[in-house]
């Protein structure tokens, strides 16, 4: 009798343990994939990244995120950040998921060209209005010449910074102006003074 009562105790002993075994397993949440528009970005202009996730035991997931370059970024909800690279190269980025047990991490490389604006336009009389074809327009070394509608493009501008506008004509009062490079495409009309103008 004595010999039952032990396997008895020892077969509760072992099915509570097995019990107690199987409710603290607990599934590792899986980061898919890290996904980040546009997929061809380029410095000063926003980023943003989103990490795909899933937990099969259903748990509530948190997402941190760590980029080694150090620059600020603004995480919109858990998984979505929003991030603005301020210079050119590869980017090492980091998300961190975690369902309150258990963590893993994934690393995906960015890689962040220079960006690059242009500045288009007119060119006028700045008394008559008229349009005034071939000004010579130079904007950072860049130099073009209106053409016969008065129109002018100037590609491959810095970003973010303050460029010097100057147009040319033997009629006309030199032009010069400082204008700031904070987009990709910028539309700036250039009126020009007669020299003859009182």
């Amino acid at each position: 009798m004595r010999g039952l009562s032990f396997k008895l105790l020892l077969t509760l002993v072992v099915l509570t343990n097995c019990q107690l075994s199987e409710s603290s397993y607990n599934e590792l949440p899986v980061l898919h994939e890290i996904r980040y528009f546009p997929k061809n970005p380029t410095h000063l202009t926003t980023i943003q990244l989103q990490a795909i996730a899933t937990d099969a035991d259903g748990d509530s997931l948190s997402f941190s995120w760590f980029l080694q370059s150090g620059y600020p970024f603004t995480e919109l909800d858990n998984s979505l950040l929003r991030w603005e690279p301020t210079t050119v190269g590869n980017h090492e980025i980091t998300c961190s998921v975690s369902d309150g047990m258990d963590t893993i991490s994934s690393t995906i490389i960015i890689p962040v060209a220079e960006s690059r604006s242009f500045i288009m336009g007119h060119v006028f009389d700045k008394q008559t209005g008229q349009i005034l074809p071939g000004v010579a327009i130079e904007i950072e070394g860049n130099m073009t010449e209106s053409d016969s509608l008065g129109s002018f493009r100037v590609e491959d501008l810095p970003r973010k910074v303050y460029v010097e506008i100057r147009a040319n004509h033997s009629e006309y009062e030199l032009f010069s102006v400082q204008y700031y490079t904070n987009s990709e495409g910028h539309i700036k009309d250039i009126e020009m003074r007669a020299l003859n103008e009182s």
